[in-house]
């Protein structure tokens, strides 16, 4: 089974690169500290994905998923927390700037009305609409209680709620088996839960998108408009977070209630002006040059070239296969960050690879249409990353990950229940995680 070698691979793989690579670290106490915890994550992750996959098809409830998400992220905020207490003396995680920048505005904004607070961001501090979301959420956590450990805990609330959202998602496609593991691997990523302990805006973003998805395939399935609006309401309140994912959830949609709703010739006018519409927004021509051109020409050759002498032609190669495949889990430490943190859940995302490059391929294919926004989505968001040079940065990516999981293990699902015609030989299989694992070596050793 396809899903039961992913994740013996991942056992595989994971103790190679951890042991092999440990020495690097045994000269730095912090290191050695940051690569034990880094470790510990892998562990727990490979557990718990492993035994949830054993279990019987009572086992993969909503009650069950809440209840595994919510008590290994809050185990992992703990730990992340206490890591960097240890190391920097503050429970941001290594995250300073954006972190510290969310925590003091966000309590400042907890003291003022809600007023007050908009003329704040607006007018004081000059922020654009498009980064208000996460002050507001934030200062109204901390209307509740104040404290950095309470915000990181009431994530860990909507790492919950995304999940079981992911889970309906993935049940009208796949068995609940599968949809159980997708929407677990996703909400447990070593990533997410680092998120959760940085207090950072992309848990609270990411629950909005996968809401907005949840409903219009619930549309797609009953008809009921009320979805679908619902879908539209989420998307809007994207917009006061990342404007271009806004926008290209709004496409994505849109595309697909057209092949939904109309064939041929029709299709395609009406495909034309929605497109037209769109880039006749002012929101669209407020992002343009930061995102669908990929941003500031300068802004990107100097990303180059700090790529180039970092990592010379491995960080150049890699930063538009990690827009599609994920960043690369960096398991070797040369400064202390978050970065090796990922690694385990941006190890299994890689596994998912190649199974969510063929489901998207067969989705269209065989015109499975209700999954084509899942797949217009990534395909758009990986491609505005790729063109900007920011394939490698984990935050920028995440968003169009999630949705990754779902697509992944449709196939998965698919090729374990021999519905391809098509099999999948052993033989290539063991190449497919050599090379896996070749890569994630060479990117460590750069």
């Amino acid at each position: 089974m396809l899903l039961a070698n992913i994740n013996r691979y991942y056992w595989y793989i994971g103790f190679i690169l951890f042991i092999q690579l440990s020495a690097s670290v045994m000269l730095n106490v912090d290191f050695t500290f940051v690569h034990f915890i880094s470790f510990c994550t892998f562990i727990i992750y490979g557990i718990v994905i492993d035994n949830s996959s054993q279990q019987v098809n009572i086992f993969f409830t909503k009650r069950n998923l809440a209840i595994i998400v919510f008590s290994v992220s809050v185990l992992e905020v703990a730990l992340f927390q206490l890591l960097s207490f240890y190391i920097d003396g503050d429970t941001f995680v290594f995250s300073k700037a954006d972190a510290i920048q969310y925590y003091t505005i966000g309590y400042k904004m907890s003291g003022m009305s809600m007023i007050d607070g908009f003329h704040y961001m607006a007018d004081i501090l000059g922020y654009g609409f498009d980064d208000w979301g996460a002050f507001i959420w934030i200062s109204c956590i901390f209307r509740i209680i104040p404290s950095q450990q309470f915000l990181s805990f009431s994530y860990c609330i909507i790492g919950t709620l995304s999940s079981l959202m992911l889970f309906d998602i993935g049940r009208n496609f796949m068995p609940r088996r599968y949809a159980f593991i997708a929407a677990l691997s996703f909400s447990l990523a070593s990533f997410m839960t680092s998120f959760y302990a940085q207090s950072l805006k992309e848990p609270i973003m990411i629950c909005i998108i996968i809401a907005s998805f949840d409903c219009f395939v619930t549309y797609t399935r009953n008809k009921k408009e009320t979805y679908l609006v619902s879908a539209l309401l989420f998307v809007s309140l994207v917009l006061f977070f990342r404007v271009p994912t806004a926008l290209l959830l709004l496409f994505s949609f849109g595309l697909t209630w057209t092949l939904l709703r109309v064939k041929g010739l029709t299709a395609i006018v009406l495909t034309i002006l929605f497109t037209v519409a769109i880039c006749a927004t002012p929101f669209f021509s407020s992002s343009y040059d930061r995102y669908l051109k990929g941003g500031d020409t300068e802004a990107i050759i100097k990303r180059k070239n700090k790529m180039a002498k970092e990592g010379g032609f491995v960080n150049q190669m890699a930063d538009p296969i990690a827009a599609i495949a994920g960043p690369f889990p960096s398991i070797k430490i040369k400064t202390i960050k978050a970065t090796p943190l990922y690694a385990s859940g941006l190890l299994y995302r890689l596994l998912l690879s190649v199974p969510f490059l063929l489901g998207s391929f067969f989705i269209i294919k065989e015109k499975y249409f209700k999954m084509y926004p899942l797949v217009f989505f990534f395909i758009m968001s990986a491609l505005g990353v790729a063109i900007s040079a920011k394939g490698l940065e984990v935050r920028l990516t995440t968003p169009h990950l999630a949705v990754a999981y779902i697509v992944a293990f449709w196939f998965i699902a698919k090729c374990d229940y021999g519905q391809f015609s098509c099999k999948i030989s052993p033989k290539l299989l063991h190449i497919y995680f050599a090379s896996i694992a070749l890569l994630c070596l060479i990117w460590n050793l750069r």
